[in-house]
């Protein structure tokens, strides 16, 4: 099941990076996070990913699937993996449309091992609540978002660069007030949550707290901007995707294909790591997921019609039932 939090602040600042290969040209990379709003308390039933994780309880095993949210902060998930058939079936939440775009989402595993949800939106609102910026005035739009383990805080990332705090999460430092040669467009957390990496279009990887520089494409700009950053579950890596579904690895993350050179429909605008980080999906405008080493695509929306563009994918956790 799923559901909603929120607010805190602070901003403050960085390093910067080189990259390496993956089968396709390079470009800036950033992690941008997107986030849907849901109503506070508001619960879904969702995902599947291929292998079973920790347990709450001996009885409670806990899955990973996929989600796709589009610009309006509607979500669809992947259909259950619980061995009951009764558990599921594909999971979706569609919300009023917002006057705000939503950019980012983020699941996780509340202490009770509950998945939930952040969704955030360019003004900062996260699940339709209040957050770190409300009634602040932004020098730049939220573009990512990422949450503590256990939901325990989470951080929202501006275009400029800038980082908030919410909810206890610390704040590690932001590109805030210094120069950028593009735009941030992703944010990422360690598995620690005691550091994280912002990711901009150029492909420029900056990195805060114990997050570790990897490399970036700062100095070889990629064909088309980097859209988006995946962690490497150790914390010790990460994945920058562009637009025209090039994917490049750094650190202990592993290069699994691209879509580099082949056609698409509609640009890639995410990237999701599996839990064992031993493949990822790619997400693009038109709904259509990609997947590359042990990830399973069993969710794809290209060709049905949406109210609005995919905006995100994002891995997320389901507790099976007794």
């Amino acid at each position: 099941m799923l559901a909603t939090e929120m607010p805190s602040w602070c901003d403050g600042v960085l390093a910067r990076a080189g990259p390496r290969g993956d089968g396709v040209k390079a470009k800036w990379v950033v992690l941008a996070l997107l986030v849907v709003a849901l109503p506070p308390g508001r619960a879904i039933a969702y995902g599947s990913e291929s292998g079973p994780g920790a347990a709450s309880e001996p009885h409670h095993e806990i899955r990973y699937g996929y989600a796709l949210m589009n610009t309006s902060g509607s979500l669809h998930g992947t259909p259950f993996p619980c061995p009951e058939p009764t558990a599921g079936g594909e999971a979706s939440l569609a919300l009023e449309p917002p006057a705000v775009e939503a950019v980012g989402m983020s699941f996780f595993l509340d202490p009770a091992l509950v998945g939930r949800v952040r969704v955030a939106r360019s003004d900062g609102t996260v699940n339709a609540a209040g957050s770190p910026v409300t009634g602040v005035a932004l020098a730049a739009p939220i573009v990512g978002v990422a949450t503590m383990p256990l939901g325990l805080g989470y951080w929202l990332a501006g275009a400029d660069g800038g980082v908030f705090t919410a909810d206890g999460a610390a704040f590690h430092g932001s590109m805030g007030g210094r120069h950028l040669n593009a735009p941030v467009v992703g944010m990422a957390a360690t598995a620690s949550g005691a550091g994280y990496w912002l990711a901009a279009a150029d492909g420029g990887v900056f990195a805060f707290g114990d997050a570790p520089f990897a490399g970036s494409l700062g100095d070889r700009p990629p064909r088309s901007p980097v859209v988006g950053i995946a962690a490497s579950p150790t914390g010790q890596g990460y994945w920058l995707v562009s637009a025209d579904g090039g994917v490049f690895a750094f650190g202990d993350a592993s290069f699994f294909g691209s879509r580099a050179g082949q056609p698409l429909n509609e640009p890639v605008v995410g990237i999701a790591a599996i839990r064992t980080g031993d493949g990822y999906w790619l997400a693009a405008a038109d709904g259509g997921v990609f997947a590359f080493g042990k990830a399973v695509m069993n969710l794809s929306l290209a060709g049905e019609p949406w109210r609005s563009p995919t905006a995100a994918i994002a891995m997320w956790p389901q507790q099976c039932p007794d």
